[in-house]
């Protein structure tokens, strides 16, 4: 299905790298390989190393890369006119694999499917797509082949889903949650769980929530706007929200656009 613009805007932001640091630990897969930064760059894939940058694959298109826990493989967005799809390649960029296929020659009925985020074990990889609801819901699909896709929370279709983030044991996703008429808000869903009724919605800030990133503690952060600038806060799901001392979110030295 076709986003509108408000969703749009909220959805896939323009061009920022914010990076923040959490606890001791990394909070995505992109940062659990060692020596090794993936990025995009004008729709292409790069991997910044101690060499430099190279270039991994050219579409023009391709945004949203992550890696896969033990950095064998990657999935990234190859996003077109008026629908997106996830794909897998192995650290090379050789061998392509098409996860989602949303591409139709009706124009409504194309899907966008975004945010692929692998799990701690790397075999399943959740995202957002719009493919059963007007704002985009949590699914979740093997990452070998796409198979066993389904969508993971039947009961938020009046509710849009943004960026996530797994638990580090893999049980429970953080994720960025837009509720009508805003702003947006970190939610919790433990998986094998289904309906409205079991996501908890973890903060509830004037200036809103999002990007939410677990450390190796079952603790998990996100960043909020306060006074017009990012900020750094933990929202452990027993005593809510806190700032974390002396944190905000940076920008890095080179300035590249890593996602």
């Amino acid at each position: 299905m076709r986003l509108g613009a408000p969703v749009w805007r909220w959805l896939c932001p323009a061009v920022a790298l914010l990076v923040a640091v959490v606890g001791g630990g990394a909070a995505d897969a992109t940062q659990h390989v060692p020596g090794r930064l993936l990025f995009a760059s004008d729709g292409d894939l790069w991997v910044l190393d101690s060499s430099g940058a190279h270039q991994l694959a050219i579409g023009g298109a391709l945004t949203q890369p992550t890696w896969a826990p033990d950095g064998s493989t990657l999935a990234y967005v190859y996003r077109g006119t008026n629908f997106a799809d996830i794909f897998v390649t192995d650290d090379q960029g050789q061998s392509l694999t098409r996860l989602t296929n949303s591409q139709s020659t009706i124009l409504d009925n194309n899907d966008w499917n975004l945010r692929p985020t692998f799990s701690p074990d790397g075999k399943l990889i959740a995202f957002v797509s719009d493919k059963t609801s007007t704002f985009p819901t949590l699914w979740l699909m093997n990452s070998a082949d796409g198979s066993g896709r389904h969508e993971l929370a039947t009961g938020l279709q009046e509710e849009g889903v943004d960026t996530l983030a797994w638990s580090p044991d893999g049980s429970q996703l953080a994720f960025t949650l837009f509720i009508e008429p805003g702003p947006t808000q970190i939610a919790l869903l433990p998986l094998g769980a289904t309906g409205r009724q079991v996501r908890r919605v973890l903060t509830d800030l004037p200036g809103g929530a999002l990007d939410p990133a677990w450390p190796r503690r079952l603790r998990h952060g996100h960043l909020r706007r306060s006074a017009g600038r990012l900020v750094g806060h933990s929202a452990d799901p027993r005593r809510g929200p806190r700032p974390f001392a002396g944190v905000e979110p940076r920008r890095s030295a080179a300035g590249l656009p890593v996602q």
